[in-house]
């Protein structure tokens, strides 16, 4: 018999935290194996801590750990995996937009000798055309700019023990799961699955959120938007020198245009091509400046069943 932990990160989630702890023990308990639930608070402003006490308290194998503030979900991922101790985790949002009825086939996939099993979207229940079209625009830039495919990629996902001890490895402040999971490498499969409406309470999950998530994706993943701004600067050098070439000619056979058009033109140019290369090296700075701060990834203020602490 294994034991199988489930890791459910929650941010604002009181109204359905319940409903997830009880289809998931649902469909995994048939199974057979010893299930162990660690429900992760992130500093929510409702009444989830209270939700997971009440939880823990009617059922032993459920605990929880409650940030100080909210960290963000890499942050609950990362306390979660730090903490748990199963042969696996199980890891799906606290919504019920990732269908508990798939996890049978994931525990499946992993006996069968898969240690990382992705689950991987179909399609979203209730989203409209242009949220859909906005999500294609955001991850289709952050493909071609970080090399990561995060169109149909989840957090919903079983993980190995061996590839949640290589996780814990990381030590750097900005994590970004998804991509972290696919560099690891080990044996891995995928599951497809829709993705349900929301059990309860409102989504937190909103269009600024998409933009930071996949610009994370970029700077933690690839150089490219650095070396894409030499490319730019390559070709308007070469641009310039082509113009300035010309605009000497023109002087010499007394032919130049009236005014300063060609200055203003290499100007302008410049002036663009160097704003846009400032701010992609602020960005990359931004990043660094967050590593070397060392500050703690996550604080842990309270904890129901005593989970191992992070």
């Amino acid at each position: 018999m294994a034991i199988l932990s489930v890791l459910i990160p929650a941010y604002n989630e009181a109204a359905g935290l319940g409903i997830v702890v009880e289809a998931v023990g649902k469909h995994l308990a048939p199974l057979g194996h010893e299930l162990r639930f660690l429900l992760i608070d992130d500093g929510s402003a409702d009444q989830t801590w209270q939700v997971i006490e009440e939880l823990a308290l009617r059922q032993p194998n459920v605990s929880g750990l409650g940030f100080s503030r909210n960290f963000g979900k890499e942050a609950a991922l990362l306390a979660g995996l730090d903490a748990c101790d199963g042969d696996c985790v199980l890891l799906l949002d606290a919504d019920l937009q990732h269908p508990p009825h798939v996890l049978p086939q994931m525990v499946k996939a992993w006996q069968n000798g898969f240690q990382i099993v992705h689950g991987v979207k179909l399609q979203r229940q209730g989203e409209s055309w242009f949220r859909r079209l906005c999500s294609r625009l955001v991850f289709g830039a952050a493909r071609m700019l970080s090399g990561l495919d995060m169109q149909r990629s989840s957090d919903f996902k079983l993980l190995d023990r061996e590839v949640v001890l290589r996780y814990r490895e990381f030590h750097e402040r900005l994590l970004f799961f998804r991509g972290l999971i696919d560099w690891l490498g080990f044996r891995t499969t995928t599951i497809p699955f829709n993705v349900a409406e929301r059990a309860a309470g409102k989504s937190q999950w909103g269009m600024w959120g998409l933009v930071k998530y996949a610009l994370n994706a970029i700077l933690s993943f690839s150089s490219r938007p650095l070396k894409i701004v030499s490319m730019l600067a390559v070709v308007f050098f070469v641009l310039s020198t082509l113009i300035g070439l010309k605009t000497l000619y023109d002087w010499a056979v007394y032919q130049s245009a009236e005014g300063f058009p060609t200055v203003i033109l290499l100007i302008v140019g410049f002036g663009n091509v160097t704003l846009v290369a400032i701010c992609v090296v602020s960005w990359y700075i931004g990043k660094i400046y967050e590593e070397v701060k060392m500050r703690p990834r996550y604080i842990v203020t309270r904890k129901v069943n005593r989970p191992k602490a992070g």
